[in-house]
């Protein structure tokens, strides 16, 4: 694969994740939101493509307006133009299933003197059994921080933690989000004012314990290690909600 094909395939990959956010807001009947977008070089499969390109071709497009950069919260924000970016996701859609549909047919098939037998079912302790008709959980949802200290996955009627807008648990749990990283207990005081790093252990517990309780979670949403403190955890995706 070359790296114009490199650069279709992660526009592609950019173009779903938008698209699981304009299915969200237009739910919601809150269509001219701004979107929060974040980029991970990491993710990409050539190094060399950044977030800039993408962004100036959504642009060139016509699919994006009002783009904001967040320094502090190393993410870019914009409104959706709806009508072309249906256009484009819908060119690129047709354009990525003639592609697997090409791979699919060019594959070549197994000999017929190749005997294929059936394998014994495997069986793994601790495995969860899939049940028919049923659609397995993810394991790691996404989850959405508002401003009023809410966190929730949806559906938000029947998996939310209302913190608080102003409680420390909120604060807490913002600034990690934020951070990315793992972060100290005392700078986690400073950043509260001189809050007990013992106040801080605890909200931290009550913030674990809670989000179990009531978003069904089974990972504490917010890891720690020694000598190196706290952070939130990686797996679960976090939106920061600003409306």
């Amino acid at each position: 694969m070359d790296t114009e094909e490199k650069f279709s395939q992660n526009v592609w990959n950019v173009l779903q994740k938008i698209r699981e956010f304009q299915l969200y807001f237009v739910s919601k009947g809150k269509e001219n939101s701004k979107i929060m977008f974040t980029y991970s070089i990491e993710e990409w499969d050539d190094k060399k493509i950044t977030e800039q390109c993408i962004l100036d071709r959504l642009r060139e497009w016509g699919i994006i307006k009002n783009p904001e950069y967040s320094k502090e919260l190393n993410a870019n924000f914009f409104n959706l133009v709806h009508t072309k970016f249906n256009k484009i996701y819908s060119d690129y859609k047709k354009k990525n299933e003639k592609v697997n549909q090409k791979e699919m047919r060019t594959q070549k098939h197994p000999s017929t003197n190749v005997k294929i037998t059936a394998m014994p079912e495997l069986k793994i302790a601790g495995q969860e059994k899939i049940l028919t008709g049923k659609t397995k959980q993810k394991a790691f949802p996404t989850l959405y921080l508002g401003n009023d200290g809410s966190l929730w996955r949806e559906p938000k009627d029947k998996y939310c933690y209302p913190m608080g807008e102003k409680s420390d648990r909120h604060k807490i749990l913002r600034y990690l989000v934020e951070k990315k990283t793992y972060v100290q207990t005392k700078d986690i005081s400073n950043y509260l004012e001189g809050k007990s790093e013992q106040s801080i252990r605890t909200e931290i517990r009550k913030i674990r314990n809670n989000t179990k309780k009531f978003i069904k979670i089974k990972d504490n949403i917010i890891e720690s290690k020694r000598e190196s403190g706290y952070k939130a955890n990686p797996k679960y995706k976090i939106y920061l909600k600003f409306r």
